[in-house]
């Protein structure tokens, strides 16, 4: 057993250590390949689960593991350093990972995995998302805790963009329709639409993104229009925002969005609104596998 030392010098090799998982954490979860590297010493070797061997085939192996994964985040809890020496430490951290697939990847993982577990919950993931689609065309958020009674309120905006952009089925074109049809907000010069049916007094930007992106890809009669005109208003935003910087975008047109999920959005500038606002201008599905 170790004994805890805190001098200076200590604390400093402490922040160090903790800087290099938090460092390895945000590459990992921004594809970040050379990030990836910077973290080892030269001549490392990790064991990693399923693969053991030297960093350069842990970068390549993590990088085609990824492809299917739309969203990827690790958060550090718990985290232990004994030091043995005066040069070497003995760490433990506990770490969460939440990652995102959409239904359709998991179809792609039994052929990456070999495994074809992933094949059926695949078909699972698509038949429960068919199963929240209403008559009227739209997609409910899920269950409620019984895990079987389907849960109608609110209706929020992205069940029915990311429903579409994840699955590519036009069967979901129903739910874009009835967003057009239902959430559009009004806000003095902004137009777009709101986070849910609870209150669609005010525009969601972040919204905005994921809706112009779905019109995009859709392609129907009129959608390019569509599109571009809720481009226009976050642009507007963009220029004009009480809280802006002329260069990220705010969360809303204006404070209070009752998001119906007990809070409430400001217009703030907004990392999500930002991201998404980048992704539909360039018409990059966050969602789709890479073509290779």
């Amino acid at each position: 057993m170790t004994h805890p030392d805190y001098t200076p010098q200590r604390v400093a090799d402490r922040l160090q250590i903790q800087d290099v998982l938090h460092r390895w954490c945000r590459a990992v979860d921004r594809l970040d390949i050379q990030g990836m590297r910077d973290v080892f010493w030269p001549g490392a070797i990790d064991s990693h689960g399923p693969y053991i061997g030297p960093v350069e085939g842990l970068v390549d192996w993590i990088r085609e593991r990824h492809k299917p994964i739309a969203v990827s985040s690790h958060f550090i809890g718990n985290l232990l350093i004994e030091f043995a020496s005066d040069d070497l430490a003995l760490v433990e951290t506990y770490v969460r990972t939440i990652q995102q697939y959409p239904p359709h990847a998991k179809s792609q993982l039994a052929q990456l995995t070999g495994d074809s577990v992933w094949a059926d919950r695949a078909a699972v993931a698509t038949a429960f998302v068919a199963a929240m689609q209403s008559a009227d065309g739209h997609v409910d958020t899920g269950t409620l805790l019984d895990g079987s009674t389907v849960n109608t309120r609110p209706i929020p905006l992205d069940a029915q963009t990311w429903t579409s952009l994840a699955t590519r089925d036009a069967r979901y074109d129903t739910a874009l329709d009835w967003t057009l049809g239902n959430l559009i907000a009004t806000d003095g010069q902004y137009q777009g639409p709101s986070i849910s049916d609870v209150d669609v007094s005010k525009v969601w930007f972040e919204g905005s993104g994921h809706l112009a992106l779905a019109l995009k890809l859709r392609g129907g009669a009129g959608d390019a229009d569509r599109a571009e005109a809720l481009l226009d208003s976050i642009r507007l935003g963009q220029r004009d925002a009480a809280n802006g910087d002329g260069k990220g975008i705010v969360a809303t047109s204006t404070d209070g969005l009752d998001s119906g999920f007990g809070d409430l959005y400001y217009a703030s500038l907004h990392t999500g609104a930002t991201a998404w606002y980048l992704l539909a201008a360039a018409g990059d599905n966050p969602f789709a596998l890479p073509a290779d």
